[in-house]
């Protein structure tokens, strides 16, 4: 009896902190509903594209396996293209490429550029003068013809076009980063830790970089949706070379040629862009206003 009575505290105790996560994020979803609708959607792409050859009913460059530019129907959801391809299963094949791509360059992107700013903005001096105005220099020039430049320059291959992107995003979040370093460098507890005998690296790693993490994180969810968009905008271009389709290719190929006549040739991959691209800018906001003391209370 003694050993039941102390055994049921204790699953007690241990079940608490499972309600109380459970309690948290039903609040969240109450405060944010467009922030939990975006974690849905963006939950239900990536197993999308994790079980593409299970979701899709044809491979997704089988050839005539309808008529050719065939409407929708329960066979083809969303009809076929001018050589008899399922849209529906080169849309969920698509976002393997998509996706995929959009992860690597903005982690690629928010690496060295939450690096960078870090550094600028700690430290400050000649080299931070010097990188603002390359900055400076890089950000007066049109984003999409630049990243065109570093396209074309590198080459059309997948890891090359994820290092163009990853190229572009970096400036942009090493400028957000510094300003949040200088604000956080500010602090008295950093006089407080240098005085005490912390080094750089110890200041840099046990307060800088955990009070800009939540801005890190809110430029990653943004970044994601803005590398989909901008990746689709090459591989739209031309300016990408894959064997495997991908929604801006999709745009390029056969959509624009029978965008008039064919609709959804165009509609099924743009309405996956547009989709992601907002789910992932809604799930931004949605941690701004969360990670934000500023903003809890609204």
């Amino acid at each position: 009896m003694n050993e039941q009575a102390l055994s049921s505290p204790l699953r007690l105790e241990a079940r608490r902190p499972s309600r109380r996560w459970l309690l948290t994020l039903g609040r969240l979803a109450a405060r944010k509903p467009l922030g939990t609708v975006s974690v849905l959607l963006l939950t239900a792409l990536w197993l999308m594209a994790a079980l593409a050859p299970a979701i899709a009913p044809f491979p997704a460059d089988k050839v005539f396996v309808g008529p050719r530019l065939a409407k929708p129907s329960a066979t083809h959801l969303f009809g076929t293209d001018e050589v008899g391809r399922d849209v529906f299963s080169r849309v969920v094949h698509g976002s393997r490429l998509s996706l995929s791509v959009s992860v690597g360059s903005t982690a690629l992107g928010i690496l060295a550029g939450t690096l960078v700013g870090i550094i600028s903005g700690y430290f400050l001096g000649l080299f931070d003068l010097l990188w603002q105005r390359v900055l400076d220099a890089f950000q007066a020039l049109p984003a999409l013809v630049m990243l065109m430049v570093i396209a074309y320059v590198l080459g059309p291959q997948l890891p090359l076009v994820a290092l163009a992107l990853a190229i572009l995003t970096a400036p942009v979040v090493s400028r957000v980063i510094r300003a949040s370093t200088m604000a956080v460098r500010e602090n008295a507890y950093i006089e407080a830790a240098q005085v005490l005998g912390a080094g750089h690296p110890r200041v840099l790693l046990r307060h800088i970089l955990p009070n800009v993490m939540p801005t890190v994180i809110v430029l990653a969810a943004i970044g994601l949706g803005s590398n989909i968009l901008l990746q689709s905008a090459l591989s739209f271009l031309g300016l990408v070379s894959s064997q495997t389709p991908d929604w801006g290719g999709m745009l390029n190929l056969g959509a624009r040629r029978y965008m008039e006549v064919q609709p959804w040739l165009a509609l099924a991959p743009g309405i996956a862009i547009s989709l992601t691209v907002l789910a992932y800018n809604l799930l931004g906001d949605a941690l701004r206003d969360i990670l934000d003391p500023r903003l809890r209370g609204t």
